[in-house]
């Protein structure tokens, strides 16, 4: 799917495996950018992930939060105010509810 969406920026969530197998797997889809978030146990695992040419910048992380900027206009424009911004955010947030559990 990805290779036939031509997409240039994956979020991916829940993946449970550490970073160096998650770059292994991205990389013959042409994803080199990493920003990683690790999974604790055996739950979680968080990134985006783009490809070379998409000038993209994460700014703050965190075990539940991808900040990022995406800059993108004219290639090649000189005058930084010509360009747009793109601001994102990945968050991503799991709940947990046991049954009988007290609240701490």
């Amino acid at each position: 799917m990805v290779l036939s969406h031509k997409l240039v920026v994956v979020i991916l969530s829940e993946m449970m495996i550490l970073e160096e197998r998650t770059r292994f797997c991205l990389r013959p889809l042409h994803f080199y950018n990493v920003c990683f978030i690790p999974p604790v146990g055996l739950s979680g695992g968080f990134c985006v992930a783009w490809r070379d040419g998409v000038n993209l910048e994460p700014m703050y992380w965190s075990k539940n939060l991808i900040s990022c900027l995406v800059f993108f206009g004219p290639t090649g424009c000189p005058v930084e105010s010509f360009r747009s911004l793109w601001a994102s955010g990945c968050l991503y947030e799991m709940f947990i509810l046991e049954c009988g559990a007290e609240d701490p």
